[in-house]
């Protein structure tokens, strides 16, 4: 790499569907023994390990293998610390300060290169989803059964690959900038510029807007150089450029929705309503009205329960009268045929009381509300981050 970058890469996907292969064939740019067997680094690895290795792999990406909380939910949260520490070191190319035991202070080691993860799924959080691209890779992206060509193609690659011929390309490129490498970076800040009001629309984030256009600076850079030695021709990079572009537009608008998947809001707000429809809370309403007024009862966390009354049929002799040709075994019969009944339907609320409505308006009690939301996201080993709201309708 040409210069540091303030942001991650994430291959996101299944188990099986070639992540790490993928992930493979980009580090071997840098060295042929790290192949998908042998990748540099993996979660399994601790914090400090990789803020180590983050350090010394200067200009260089980084494969972390295997991003998969699972365990217990103490090992899970770990696990995301672990991610979120890693991503926003990157994101704000810092390190973790700490003081010597005369206080002075000892500098921390900030990632000096660029961290690609691979995991079946991604960190959640909008601030962090701002300092990572989440890339989703689909069956049949990498490793298809059912196209023999294209796995031909990956194999031949990961050939080429073990044979050092990517590592010898990167070499190469290094080799051809390495006299004008100032001049380089001033064209880059430059193309940075003018690239963010190409992605500007694409975006709601400015922080993923600069690193859309910091991605695209880098390989607007590295096409010259393959037209420069004939490696292209005109066509090709042009095809090649216009393809770049418009992956990043889209991988922009899958960054978006990403996004809002992972807002802490809108998350709060899913979780209490399944919270609500599955019985475990519930919404007094103040004004006594049923609550199926404004919709349906399971909407407010309330399961409706029909009674049958059986309906007062006194009768007796010396009040009833014996219709013409019907005599007293008749009316006698009449007395001991089945009584009647009326149905009632009630309303019982289910689960903790998490606050009320009034008329269109709901208010939240906080405490018991998150309460309530955490609780399910911990069961779904997805604990959320408090939002700080207040009540409010």
């Amino acid at each position: 790499m040409i210069d540091g970058v303030r942001y991650s890469m994430f291959l996101n996907g299944t188990s099986g569907i070639g992540k790490s292969e993928l992930s493979a064939l980009i580090v071997q740019h840098t060295g042929p023994e790290m192949d998908n067997e042998h990748l540099p680094e993996s979660f399994a690895s601790t914090a400090n390990a990789l803020a180590a290795t983050g350090y010394e792999a200067a200009n260089v990406p980084l494969v972390v293998d295997d991003y998969v909380p699972t365990g217990s939910s103490g090992k899970i949260q770990r696990t995301k610390d672990q991610a979120e520490t890693i991503i926003r070191n990157q994101g704000n190319r810092a390190g973790r300060n700490r003081c010597a035991r005369d206080g002075s202070t000892l500098g921390g080691r900030e990632p000096r290169g660029g961290f690609l993860f691979t995991g079946e799924e991604a960190p959640d959080g909008v601030s962090l989803g701002a300092r990572y691209f989440n890339v989703q890779v689909e069956r049949g992206d990498v490793l298809d059964p059912t196209d023999p060509h294209k796995n031909a193609k990956l194999r031949k690659y990961q050939e080429l690959a073990k044979e050092g011929w990517l590592a010898l390309a990167t070499a190469g490129y290094l080799r051809a900038i390495a006299p004008e490498l100032e001049k380089i970076r001033r064209e880059i800040v430059q193309d940075r510029l003018d690239f963010r009001e190409v992605f500007r629309e694409s975006a709601s984030h400015p922080r993923v807007v600069d690193n859309a256009a910091d991605l695209l600076a880098g390989f607007n850079q590295f096409l010259f150089h393959a037209l420069q030695i004939n490696a292209l021709d005109h066509e090709k990079h042009k095809s090649l450029w216009e393809r770049a572009h418009d992956a990043l537009r889209e991988l922009l608008k899958d960054q978006e929705s990403h996004q809002v998947e992972q807002d802490p809001a809108k998350r709060l707000f899913e979780l209490l309503i399944s919270a609500l429809t599955t019985g475990r809370a519930h919404l007094h309403n103040e004004i006594g009205d049923e609550p199926d007024d404004l919709g349906s009862h399971r909407i407010w966390g309330y399961e409706e329960r029909t009674h049958r009354i059986p309906i007062n049929q006194e009768r007796t002799s010396s009040t009833a009268t014996i219709a013409p040709g019907r005599g007293q075994e008749d009316l006698e019969h009449d007395d001991e045929q089945e009584p009647k009944f009326k149905e009632i339907r009630s309303y019982v609320p289910r689960g903790e009381q998490i606050g009320w409505r009034r008329a269109d308006n709901i208010y939240l009690e906080p405490a018991k509300a998150l309460g309530v939301a955490q609780r399910l996201a911990m069961e779904a080993g997805q604990p959320i981050v408090d939002p700080g709201f207040e009540t409010t309708r």
